[in-house]
């Protein structure tokens, strides 16, 4: 069983980071109002997430996004898969 970081985009355009075992159950409890952060910036949205096989990584991680601020952290992913992507593409002919 995996852990699982993720990212949600509330109503009210802020966005939540947790850590969860079961996503698709979490993000359900969030949507019914089953989570005091979350209750009234209703419905959300999940916008990432990322598994772990260890919940310390997972931890980490939720630990580093909350410290930089989920907003910042998916625009720097973002930002790399652009430069991915313009890397590869340059060098077609």
């Amino acid at each position: 069983m995996y852990w699982y970081v993720y990212i949600l985009k509330c109503n009210d355009g802020l966005f939540y980071c947790g850590i969860t075992k079961n996503l698709k159950n979490r993000i359900s409890e969030h949507n019914k109002g089953m989570c005091i952060t979350t209750r009234k910036r209703r419905p959300v949205i999940l916008v990432w997430s990322e598994n772990f096989i260890f919940q310390k990584a997972a931890r980490l991680m939720e630990e580093k996004i909350k410290s930089q601020g989920p907003r910042r952290f998916l625009y720097s992913k973002l930002n790399i898969l652009k430069k991915i992507k313009n890397k590869n593409l340059s060098g077609i002919v």
